[in-house]
């Protein structure tokens, strides 16, 4: 079904195959590439546009700090079962969607069997929609599909061998400089970057980074500088950071944040406050819960020296 917002008109396959075309190309030239994924996890991973970014829009609500800034143009996949919901949650609080992708879930078309009749219809010409999409994307060459045989293997939706993408941009300042800072700090320059996803190619069977970077962020605030930071990775080195601050709130939102990209692993969350005199003070009796990685006060272990230390604010 051809949309380009909340209007839906039933049109030919050959038109259908234009729009998808039309709009495909129109998306791409954009700089960023974004696109948010708004059907379920498993759905997404089974077959997905790269680059995306999956956040049901069941759960849009508590992730509002991912999304891009307001004026920046990006593309939504719309489920027909939440049609609509793109001008109500995006559009209408002020984002710039100007492509809107809507396709018929797979769970929706297996619903649609027992209903038969007008719904068994409506389900056959769901799915050829669905199939000209894909088959689009596979043109543009966006398109990547995963057997279900691998999704079961992973332990989670947060396993750091699932390649992601941030709707987000980090501080301006350090992603024009981070080049810079990391060829300084290394002695051969680093080799290929993938920025902003995590390396998915980095498992078991391949080499791990020679070095750890180690970085200080202070204010981390929602942690966006901190997990793209910890997504770059080459065969030469990966960011361990410290996401220091003293708002409980905010560090709840880096560790879902990170978490959500895989890379909690590489960073210790501090519920703390930086006195006048430079000193940190950990904060008592944090809010942040036993499953956060919290430091002790005894082991005073973000009170070390790091390859880099961050300041930097939104």
């Amino acid at each position: 079904m051809l949309t380009t917002g909340p209007t839906t008109t039933i049109i030919s396959k050959t038109t259908q195959r234009q729009f998808y075309k039309t709009t495909f190309k129109s998306w791409l030239a954009s700089s960023p590439c974004l696109l948010l994924d708004f059907r379920p996890w498993s759905i997404h991973l089974r077959r997905r546009i790269t680059p995306s970014t999956c956040i049901p829009y069941t759960e849009l609500e508590q992730h509002w700090y991912e999304l891009p800034p307001k004026q920046m143009p990006f593309a939504v996949l719309e489920p027909t079962d939440a049609q609509g919901v793109t001008k109500k949650m995006l559009i209408d609080n002020g984002w710039n969607v100007p492509w809107i992708f809507v396709i018929q879930e797979e769970k929706a078309l297996i619903n649609s069997d027992v209903n038969g009749g007008a719904a068994a219809n409506e389900k056959d010409r769901g799915k050829e929609d669905e199939e000209i999409f894909w088959s689009v994307a596979y043109e543009f060459g966006v398109l990547e599909e995963t057997d279900v045989a691998t999704i079961s293997s992973l332990k989670s939706f947060s396993s750091p061998f699932i390649k992601r993408w941030t709707l987000f941009q980090p501080n301006p300042f350090l992603k024009e400089n981070i080049k810079m800072i990391e060829q300084t700090l290394l002695s051969d320059p680093p080799s290929s970057f993938v920025t902003p996803a995590f390396d998915s190619s980095c498992s078991p069977s391949n080499p791990i980074p020679l070095r750890t970077l180690h970085c200080l962020d202070v204010g981390c605030g929602s942690g966006r500088d901190t997990v793209w930071l910890c997504s770059r990775k080459t065969l030469a080195h990966h960011w361990h950071v410290t996401a220091l601050d003293n708002w409980p709130s905010a560090l709840a939102r880096t560790k879902k944040l990170a978490i959500g990209l895989g890379v909690i692993q590489n960073i210790d969350i501090v519920n703390a406050k930086v006195m006048p005199d430079g000193t940190i003070k950990k904060i008592k009796n944090s809010k942040l819960g036993d499953d956060t990685n919290n430091h002790d006060d005894k082991e005073n272990s973000y009170q070390k020296s790091y390859d880099l230390l961050l300041t930097l604010r939104h």
